[in-house]
């Protein structure tokens, strides 16, 4: 089940980067902020999201487009793969078309993406390509948009420009035994934050969760080993 945007019901995404996307202006000399893009990740590495103002797609569903059972193109875009297109085609209904209606069928409007234009594509940071950044899971959003396609989000602690610092121990393939990690903080002085995170449930394969219900983890913290 997805809402509106796309986005996977009871599933957890990544916030990869929330940055400006500026262009010049040539009276003032300055450049001026054309809006601010947040960049987010599907951990499994796909996205049904491919409309909105910073789509990456080059192509937009008929928003109108039904099939037999209900479905729109978004139906489609999960069920459709290259390996397998036999769904294009086969539910329609009345005179509209999944072939002619849905982009992953061969059909849509093409149309131009907001990277295409000016120097935007060039900002993306990190590295990202627009171009294939569906292909791994990666889109984009407005404000609103990231508002109101997630119910829940959490923020980490970065404070690098007041002399903090950010040490990160992650543990993959954990098999559930006790490990020690030591932290040396870089005063004598100050705040110092902790926190030990797990992943989603809903991050973690079907294979693992067979054995555990939920992601756990059980911490103690010891000052000068004591």
């Amino acid at each position: 089940m997805q809402n509106a945007c796309g986005v996977v019901a009871g599933h957890a995404y990544s916030l990869i980067e929330v940055f400006d996307v500026t262009e010049a202006n040539a009276d003032t000399g300055f450049d001026d902020v054309v809006g601010e893009v947040y960049m987010v990740r599907n951990p499994w590495g796909d996205t049904l999201k491919t409309d909105g103002t910073y789509s990456s797609a080059s192509c937009v569903d008929d928003a109108y487009y039904t099939d037999s059972y209900g479905d729109s193109c978004s139906w489609y875009n999960g069920a459709v793969t290259d390996e397998d297109s036999s769904a294009c085609g086969a539910y329609d209904s009345g005179a509209s078309s999944s072939n002619t209606s849905c982009c992953v069928c061969g059909g849509g409007t093409a149309v131009t993406p907001f990277w295409a234009t000016g120097d935007y594509a060039s900002q993306i940071p990190h590295g990202v390509d627009y171009t294939t950044a569906l292909d791994s899971g990666i889109f984009f959003l407005d404000k609103d948009e990231f508002l109101s396609c997630f119910d829940d989000y959490q923020v980490g602690h970065y404070r690098d420009a007041e002399g903090y610092t950010d040490d990160w121990a992650d543990q993959e393939g954990d098999t559930g035994y006790s490990r020690a990690f030591t932290v040396t903080p870089p005063a004598k002085s100050g705040d110092l934050y902790f926190t030990v995170e797990t992943y989603y449930l809903g991050m973690v394969s079907q294979l693992c969760q067979m054995f555990f219900n939920t992601p756990w983890a059980d911490w103690i913290l010891y000052q000068n080993g004591a």
